[in-house]
């Protein structure tokens, strides 16, 4: 098996077949985000969209 991002799915060969897996099955990964010592403006601001977004992502959702 191998996974394929969402962004990557759209330019695999019509004659590969992609399915999807169950929420529960997915890998994942740690994400960092390096920021300078004192971090910006628009440093601040992806961090806490980053920190929402993986939030959501984490929260378990009823299927």
């Amino acid at each position: 098996m191998t996974l394929v991002p969402a962004l990557a799915a759209a330019s695999v060969r019509p004659d590969v077949a992609l399915v999807t897996i169950h929420p529960e099955d997915v890998p994942y990964r740690p994400v960092h985000a390096a920021t300078p010592p004192v971090p910006t403006v628009a440093a601040t601001a992806f961090l806490a969209v980053l920190r929402e977004t993986a939030q959501e992502l984490t929260d378990p959702t009823p299927y």
